[in-house]
């Protein structure tokens, strides 16, 4: 370990020997009483650990470990660890005042001295999952939890870090006032200790590195009854209930990363009575017929020409983000919601076998035509993507940008993505990002801004002021639950950056550069069918 590791875990024990004094030593008593075992601030009974008789269970920066002690008492056998040494001797008081027996353990969560392969549980709240470097103490997660073992922990969520000022870290704001892509690491004015926070997108790629297959992010929403807690009081409740406060992660330690499902995970289906094809369909068709008129037919030549793959509203090369296969020679693939087909152009012209699925005539009219004048020929299919009418398991590929991930209910074309891709098929789609959705003004002719203008709870479907058209958004935590219900694990979260050479948007101008450089515009996912 570096001296500048040892420098920051001694600032972070400095930190929490304070906190310790005039807080957590207190209120430790309560917390150890506590008959259920509570997430957050906001203390969010919990519905993803389960039971934990006989369980191996090791807390990951423990503090005074009443988690802990909830876990000793109900039947696990749970080992605590924390770096600072005053949070521990509290624990051992309260163990000496209650009974409640179980090993503590002085160390860094990045440097456990535990053995490999000891336990069926991970946990971390507001411990390594926001002191530690997670580089560091995701490794000895991997290294600590048993193949098929779980991981599970709770730190502050991304667009409350976005949202609090550097000058004074005790009051979230309703504006984005931090770029999501500076670094990690964060050191609050008058703070001892620092703090990690990650984008999604990060974290995802982090768990993957790790050995841990994502089961769930459960964006935590404040109950209607919550109160601001008395000392942490950065996110009020008030604003816990509009926007995610805080992240919890639920995950698997692989046997293999191989897109395996759960044991147990079913992908359901549709009720009769949900299976009825939504009204956007024929007004996206009306939004998509005017548009092609007034702007993607003529470009549409254009577009097909390009050289290489593009995506998004910046044209960021696939190169930069390597969200595709390597190759997509001999690959079936369907591109869903396809508009003009470009985007399967290019992939047909790199070898793949490529079919076009889109519900506009026009837009497949344009694509036919381009077809005629390059003799590059594939199959178009009028349909939308919430019905597609092609056969089980015919692809190893599905994407979709700005398509069906956008126009079309995830809950029913997602499914039908599943159903169209063969075993080990990828599904890679772009979209809006959920800051996109979150800071856009009701017109459609206004570009995206930094204040929050509507609630992230209950995003779903909209029809902008003066649009046609209705769009689907899902937050981070939807998305994820949605494709994993419909058995395909989340390989990737891309939140791409404009890069140098990239220049405004011309036609879909609801972002701009300055924008996009601070906060991701466009997200891109690519799971994989089990």
């Amino acid at each position: 370990m570096s001296s500048a590791e040892h420098d920051r875990i001694a600032g972070n024990v400095a930190q929490w020997t304070l906190t310790n004094r005039e807080h957590t030593d207190a209120s430790a008593a309560a917390a150890w009483q506590r008959e259920q075992l509570l997430w957050g601030v906001f203390n969010i009974p919990d519905r993803w650990v389960g039971d934990p008789a006989g369980l191996d269970v090791v807390e990951l920066g423990c503090g005074t470990a009443y988690e802990s002690a909830w876990f000793a008492r109900n039947g696990a056998r749970p080992v605590a660890v924390d770096p600072t040494p005053a949070q521990l001797e509290t624990a051992r008081r309260l163990q000496q005042e209650t009974g409640i027996e179980f090993e503590l353990v002085e160390a860094p969560a990045e440097d456990v001295p535990l053995p490999d392969a000891s336990f069926d549980l991970a946990i971390s709240e507001y411990g390594a999952s926001l002191w530690a470097d997670p580089e560091r103490w995701l490794a000895e997660a991997e290294r600590l939890v048993r193949p098929g073992g779980r991981l599970v922990f709770l730190t502050n969520s991304t667009l409350a870090h976005l949202c609090t000022p550097d000058e004074d870290e005790t009051q979230i704001t309703s504006r984005l006032v931090r770029s999501q892509f500076e670094p990690w690491e964060t050191r609050w004015e008058g703070y001892a200790g620092a703090e990690f926070h990650l984008p999604h997108g990060d974290w995802i790629r982090l768990l993957r590195a790790n050995g841990f297959r994502l089961d769930a992010l459960e964006e935590l929403r404040a109950p209607e009854d919550a109160r601001t807690h008395e000392y942490y009081f950065v996110t009020p409740a008030e604003w816990a209930r509009r926007w995610p406060g805080e992240d919890l992660w639920i995950c698997t330690r692989a046997r293999r990363l191989d897109g395996a499902r759960r044991p147990g995970a079913k992908v359901p289906a549709l009720p009769a009575s949900e299976r009825e094809l939504p009204d956007s369909i024929a007004a996206n068709v009306a939004e998509w017929t005017a548009t092609n008129e007034e702007y993607t037919d003529a470009q549409a030549e254009k577009a097909w020409a390009h050289p290489g793959i593009l995506w998004g509203v910046f044209g960021i090369p696939e190169r930069e983000i390597g969200a595709l296969p390597a190759s997509v020679g001999g690959l079936d693939v369907v591109e869903l919601g396809c508009g003009t087909a470009y985007f399967g152009a290019w992939l047909a012209r790199r070898g793949a076998r490529v079919t076009g699925v889109d519900p506009t005539p026009v837009q497949l009219a344009t694509a036919r035509r381009l077809m005629q004048k390059t003799h590059l020929e594939f199959p178009l299919v009028e349909a939308p993507a919430e019905d597609v009418p092609l056969p089980d398991e015919s692809f190893d590929l599905a994407v979709s940008e700005y398509g069906a991930s956008l126009w079309a209910d995830p809950y029913m074309w997602v499914p039908e993505a599943a159903r169209l891709l063969r075993p080990r098929g990828q599904l890679v789609f772009l979209t809006n990002s959920t800051l996109v959705y979150l800071t856009a003004p009701d017109s459609v002719e206004e570009m995206v801004g930094d204040e929050l203008l509507r609630d992230q709870f209950g995003m779903y479907r909209i029809r902008w002021d003066g649009a046609t058209g209705i769009e689907y958004h899902l937050p981070h935590g939807e998305w994820i639950a949605l494709l994993r219900a419909n058995g395909l694990e989340i390989e990737a979260l891309h939140e791409p950056q404009p890069g140098a050479s990239a220049e405004n948007p011309g036609y879909y101008d609801f972002v701009d550069l300055e924008w996009a450089r601070t906060w991701p515009a466009e997200e891109i996912w690519v799971a994989r069918k089990a």
